[in-house]
């Protein structure tokens, strides 16, 4: 991967592919930029992808300032900044997509977005995910005290926690083609999903059949050929 020295830190990422359209890909949770790889490897032909590694994950440095969505964004925007990409579209998943929302709010070179698994709060995560996560995250409390994978750890589930300060009506600025994909048996309550299609104009939601949450691992043939089809659209 190459490195970028961005707001303090070293920022990992991956150019994949030679197409003239610009795809930035922004993972999720306990995740990093290879959970791309196999789907952006069968469409290199025709895009250019570009894999980052939030700070804190894979390869990218954690720096000193506080991990907040806000400030894992404005790295993001400075690296492509930095990378002479004036226009580009975004696949978002689960953090990667609450992320992308909040990007494309105040950047009008955003085209168009692809939004996996998205949620606004936790409270539109179900039950069965919140409570087990929540004890986790109790449980890792006293580990904090010395050792630094708990910190860290405990960090980047605060990020899942952390609230995007974005209404619903707020998304009814975001005025670019929308692709949304839940899974079958997402962890985001089906409805939560529903209110976010419908506050963005111009969104075209999917729920993908015999799917979870981890659509990408492996990668679900259905959710491929749709945002191929969603991207050759465009």
């Amino acid at each position: 991967m190459e490195q970028k020295y961005i707001h303090g830190i070293s920022l990992a990422y991956q150019v994949i592919g030679q197409g003239e359209k610009t795809i930035l890909c922004l993972h999720g949770y306990r995740h990093h930029h290879d959970i791309f790889e196999k789907m952006v490897g069968r469409l290199a032909l025709t895009y250019r992808f570009i894999l980052v590694d939030a700070r804190g994950y894979g390869q990218s440095k954690l720096g000193k300032e506080a991990m907040s969505l806000d400030l894992i964004k404005e790295d993001i925007l400075a690296l492509m900044e930095s990378l002479g990409i004036k226009t580009y579209s975004i696949l978002g998943w689960s953090e990667g997509a609450k992320i992308a929302l909040k990007m494309a709010m105040n950047e009008p070179n955003i085209e168009s977005l692809i939004l996996m698994s998205p949620s606004l709060s936790f409270k539109m995560y179900k039950s069965y995910f919140k409570i087990p996560f929540l004890i986790r995250y109790l449980c890792l409390l006293p580990l904090c005290l010395y050792h630094p994978g708990a910190r860290l750890e405990r960090k980047k589930m605060s990020l899942l926690m952390e609230n995007t300060h974005i209404t619903l009506e707020d998304l009814q600025h975001i005025r670019i083609p929308v692709a949304l994909f839940n899974g079958e048996y997402d962890i985001v309550q089906p409805c939560h999903s529903i209110h976010i299609a419908s506050s963005l104009p111009y969104c075209h939601r999917e729920e993908i059949k015999d799917a979870g949450y981890d659509m990408l691992i492996p990668l679900n043939e259905t959710l491929f050929n749709k945002i191929k089809l969603f991207l050759d659209c465009l």
